[in-house]
């Protein structure tokens, strides 16, 4: 009877340990199940923002492409660590879409804006025909995407031979140059825009043309009666010289630099490229170029030059020499009271063109700026 008695007193209290642990056996069946709940969001959060991330990165890569190349478009996936962006750059001049809302398509004011759409996707599969797949991981797309507009040079061209000082001391010598402002095409035909002066100044065009002689006044021809020498708006030399010349991908470094047979881009094939010398310049033999050259000092020009572009000079101008020299385009320099500031000598022919001015401004762009941005 006490052995009976001892077994049912254990086990009754095997019962009663058994019965005070359940709750506790349920307190941390619940706690793993909110364990669990709490890992999954975290994990769920995580891979939200690694596509959120992804989607933004491929967004600024193709920026960072028309940066270097504002006529870029195309599609292709960029790898953001474990994720994968899908890219797709398109031009609004080209996408048979009426981006502005204006009722035309691919018009004029679309021209110059680019939209970049980029899908960040984590975990994600398509079958053979782009429908995403079931997986067995978590999976999350993201979007980012940005509309830029392409910055071009932008130069206010209103003669063929600008000259900021009324005041500068020109030399002209002979009879066989010609400064014209009338349009003229690289081809020598005649161009669709109207005239403008010869020679333009912001001050008293007089003081320049009282330094010619009778019969050299009709080898400055363009607006009005020769010579076309006239005032013009004032343009800001230095600050087109300091910008243009950051942008050289040809340079001359030494303070006098002294070059024969330059070539700047492709005057043959018309492709456009900025030259900046950092101090005087002195090109010689037979140069050809077309686009923009940036002197910051002086620049003389003998023998041979055929040039399709914009010219910026800081210092003083000279063309002497023999050869034939011809510029398509304009020419910009400051002038100053004191010195020669500008020798025109021998078959110099400076002409405005319309035509090189928009070759040059449509290939030498600047970049892109940033009109918008989305991400969700």
């Amino acid at each position: 009877m006490k052995l009976q008695k001892k077994l049912r007193s254990r086990g009754s209290a095997a019962l009663l340990a058994i019965t005070a642990a359940l709750p506790l056996i349920g307190v941390a069946g619940t706690l793993l199940m909110v364990t669990v709940r709490q890992r999954d969001q975290v994990e769920a959060a995580a891979i939200v923002a690694a596509a959120r991330d992804a989607a933004a990165s491929g967004a600024q890569d193709a920026m960072a492409k028309l940066a270097l190349d504002p006529n870029y478009t195309g599609t292709y996936d960029l790898t953001v660590g474990s994720s994968l962006a899908h890219v797709v750059v398109t031009a609004w001049s080209t996408d048979g879409v009426d981006n502005d809302g204006n009722g035309k398509v691919d018009d004029l004011a679309e021209a110059d804006y680019i939209s970049v759409t980029s899908e960040g996707r984590v975990n994600v599969a398509y079958d053979r025909q782009g429908h995403e797949m079931d997986t067995a991981a978590m999976s999350q797309t993201k979007d980012a995407g940005s509309v830029v507009k392409k910055t071009k040079i932008d130069i206010a061209v209103n003669s063929a031979f600008y000259c900021d000082d009324p005041l500068a001391t020109f030399t002209f010598n002979g009879t066989a140059f010609k400064l014209s402002g009338k349009d003229t095409n690289l081809d020598g035909s005649k161009g669709p825009n109207p005239d403008v002066p010869g020679i333009g100044t912001p001050g008293d065009p007089n003081l320049i043309a009282k330094q010619l002689t009778a019969k050299q006044k009709a080898d400055v021809v363009g607006m009005g009666l020769p010579p076309s020498i006239q005032t013009v708006s004032t343009e800001d030399i230095m600050d087109y010289s300091k910008t243009l010349g950051s942008l050289a991908t040809q340079t001359w470094t030494d303070s006098d630099a002294k070059e024969s047979n330059a070539k700047i881009g492709d005057r043959t094939k018309l492709v456009a490229q900025i030259a900046h010398a950092k101090g005087n310049l002195h090109l010689s033999g037979s140069s050809k170029g077309c686009g923009v050259l940036v002197v910051d000092g002086n620049l003389e020009v003998t023998g041979n030059f055929d040039f399709a572009g914009l010219i910026f000079v800081t210092g003083s101008v000279t063309f002497r020499g023999g050869g034939n020299k011809v510029v398509r385009g304009a020419l910009f320099t400051p002038g100053n009271v004191n010195g020669e500031d500008v020798e025109i000598s021998g078959g110099i022919d400076i002409a405005y063109s319309s035509e090189a001015i928009a070759t040059v401004e449509k290939q030498l762009s600047m970049g892109v700026e940033l009109i918008s941005w989305t991400q969700r």
